[in-house]
């Protein structure tokens, strides 16, 4: 039998998901911390919201409260949209986590007395009778929550389970603790409220944004040292990187882990050359990225985006009418109420307070350097 092929380091390391060396967002963190620890106070819960522009570390941001949670006890579970409405997909998402814990009580008749038969009664019910059911605290996590909005919205027949279930998580209607975290781009937050959705308590809603600087550099720092095992203090190429990352997490992971692959390589020698070959790399997989982020836009669309923006010289971006409005110097109104909808949808564009902008200033630049 052939042995299997040992991964390369930058073949195993994601620009999504997990953070290995996670730095910042200290307040949403500590705001998330007395929520599981009122939720399990007052036996209620809520919805935790943070929504942002790609590649802003949503992702990684949600799996860092996932940890919090299991610390302190709670049973954490990933559903997708369908899990709000379709109860076969909520059960087949339980199990996934916990559903073995839950059918050991039920059968022993040690949730609500119901015996062995509990299962096939579980099988029956709704969503919020499933939800409902147990005592031990659950967090559930919705990534990509946008989608509600697009791929994944509810069928027309389930708008009102939707609408009925978010309102019970978030006025804390179960008798159990039940925390719903809700990650997603920039229109997310509209989506909810399109569900009745609306007041969110102002620590349990976050505009994600940039990392501080200071927290920039400590996950360079500590991609470098730790998994590249620099042979000295790599201010030198912290600083060339923090040029062009603009604090950016995604950003960050296109040139840490070709600086790793290059540090291995070396034995943590640290060149100029090296370094060169580092930055080469990271522009590439950022301008990749970019190709991504625009790749359902067609020339035409990426040019009058690249065009509009071109004047937000202060990156304070413009109102939703202006928007539009400049779109239809080339598309009727529909077709230009279309193209703002996805844009804002596939993140090129992301919404800041009351005005829409391109909020990565680097993707802006790209835009206009091959478009306008």
């Amino acid at each position: 039998m052939n042995k299997a092929k040992k991964a390369k380091p930058h073949e195993i390391i994601s620009n999504r998901g997990f953070a290995k060396y996670f730095h910042g967002r200290k307040e949403i963190l500590r705001n998330f911390t007395v929520l599981l620890e009122d939720s399990l106070r007052n036996n209620k819960g809520t919805n935790f919201l943070f929504q942002g522009a790609p590649g802003v570390g949503k992702t990684a941001l949600l799996e860092k409260c996932k940890e919090f949670a299991i610390n302190k006890g709670w049973d954490v579970v990933k559903i997708k949209p369908n899990g709000l409405w379709d109860p076969s997909q909520l059960k087949k998402y339980l199990g996934s986590e916990r559903m073995m814990k839950l059918r050991k009580l039920l059968l022993k008749g040690e949730v609500g007395g119901i015996g062995g038969h509990a299962e096939i009664e579980f099988s029956k019910k709704s969503v919020l009778e499933i939800l409902e059911t147990g005592k031990s605290p659950l967090l559930l996590t919705l990534d990509e929550a946008q989608t509600l909005g697009g791929n994944n919205r509810p069928p027309d027949e389930h708008l009102s389970t939707v609408t009925d279930v978010l309102d019970e998580i978030h006025n804390g209607g179960f008798q159990r603790p039940l925390i719903l975290v809700i990650s997603g781009l920039g229109p997310t937050r509209n989506i909810l409220k399109s569900f009745g959705i609306s007041r969110f308590n102002t620590k349990c809603s976050v505009d994600l944004g940039p990392l501080d600087k200071k927290s920039e550099r400590a996950v360079i720092n500590d991609w470098l040292v730790r998994e590249g095992k620099a042979r000295e203090t790599p201010n030198v190429w912290i600083g060339s990187i923090t040029k062009e990352t603009h604090q950016w997490p995604h950003h960050i992971m296109s040139y840490v882990i070709p600086a790793v692959n290059e540090l291995q390589k070396a034995n943590g020698n640290m060149t100029s050359e090296l370094l060169k070959k580092v930055m080469i790399a990271g522009r590439k997989d950022r301008f990749d990225y970019y190709e991504k982020r625009t790749s359902e836009f067609d020339k035409l669309d990426r040019h009058v985006i690249a065009k509009t923006f071109a004047f937000d010289d202060e990156m304070e971006g413009f109102h939703r009418k202006q928007i539009v409005s400049s779109f239809s110097n080339e598309f009727n109104a529909s077709e230009s109420k279309e193209l703002f909808d996805k844009a804002l949808l596939n993140g090129v564009i992301s919404m800041d307070c009351d005005s829409y902008k391109i909020s990565i200033p680097s993707m802006k630049d790209w835009l206009l350097s091959n478009y306008s």
